[in-house]
């Protein structure tokens, strides 16, 4: 027999996030997921399943009220759904995920989630969209042999638009965190109202991650100059043998500066031996013609249904997180 409690106090919220969660990605981090809580406050709604001498799983929510709708925590919503990725579903079976999910006295809007490794679950979810990765070993850690799967004609392209910024005093700027600014700046001329940047909570708790990663000595920022001028601003954050790049703001005066800065994000994690380069979910017209590895992520939606107690079935094999 197992009970259903639910957790609102943000000290107990962080201790059974830091117990639980695998702490096998950066979005593992309680202080990433912090820097957004901190500044979009919303209510927190941890489901947790246990016994009386053990966890048995574990349901990270917030709640918005506007909606009466519970997303993952932080509840960091952009565009009708939460920004951050790789979520997880914590529980020791599907029967006590099931039960969890039915505890919770709203709709459920769940997005960006790893495959789950709950048997049966599957059933449940539907694609969400597609993160692009790129692993330095698949090329031996030398990003020719990456650029050698690029077909003749892009290959050609990307060459002599890369020969064109050289010619014109192509330099890179590492770690300036002044440059974060021009980051945003540049990201909210390109994309208007369709940048994360022009909501003002966003852009304070995204200025509140890069300030925690700078502390920690795991913030990344490449600035691209071409003739003295800023092009390009990137920035990323490394952790473990991970590298995810977070943003990026190029200028459109400056033709192929944006494949110049992927480029260099991919080179430095080549040369750096990075197990893995984390470049985020949508395609945005290069990803795949860079020959990135696609990895689907998964979404699930649950309309609430009257709370009932959870009793898990006589025999079934439950562990502890």
């Amino acid at each position: 027999m197992f009970t259903i409690d639910t957790v609102t106090e943000t000290s107990e919220c962080r201790a059974l996030w830091k117990r639980c969660m695998p702490n096998d990605s950066f979005f593992d981090l309680w202080a990433v997921r912090w820097a957004f809580a901190r500044h979009y406050n919303r209510p927190l709604h941890f489901v947790h399943a246990r016994t009386t001498t053990k966890t048995l799983g574990i349901l990270p929510l917030c709640h918005l009220p506007e909606e009466n709708l519970y997303v993952f925590f932080p509840g960091e919503i952009w565009g009708g759904k939460t920004w951050l990725e790789q979520n997880r579903l914590v529980a020791a079976s599907r029967f006590v995920w099931d039960a969890m999910l039915e505890s919770v006295p709203g709709d459920v809007q769940l997005n960006y989630m790893m495959p789950p490794s709950i048997q049966g679950i599957h059933a449940s979810l539907h694609k969400d969209d597609t993160g692009y990765l790129f692993y330095p070993e698949t090329c031996v850690f030398h990003i020719e042999n990456q650029l050698r799967r690029f077909s003749t004609k892009s290959l050609k392209n990307i060459s002599r638009e890369l020969a064109d910024l050289s010619r014109r005093g192509l330099t890179p700027r590492l770690d300036r965190f002044e440059d974060l600014n021009t980051l945003f700046a540049l990201n909210v001329n390109r994309y208007g109202a369709r940048s994360y940047f022009s909501d003002v909570t966003f852009l304070r708790a995204f200025e509140s991650l890069a300030a925690w990663l700078k502390a920690q000595g795991m913030l990344r920022i490449v600035t691209l100059l071409v003739d003295g001028e800023v092009a390009a601003v990137g920035m990323g954050a490394v952790w473990k043998e991970q590298y995810v790049v977070l943003a990026g703001g190029t200028h459109p005066e400056y033709p192929g500066i944006a494949k110049a800065i992927n480029l260099h994000h991919m080179d430095w994690a080549c040369r750096n031996h990075i197990r893995e380069v984390d470049f985020l979910c949508g395609d945005f017209n290069w990803k795949e013609r860079f020959h990135l590895t696609p990895r689907p992520l998964y979404a699930l939606c649950h309309t609430s249904a009257p709370p009932h107690k959870a009793i898990a079935h006589e025999g079934e094999c439950l562990s502890a997180c």
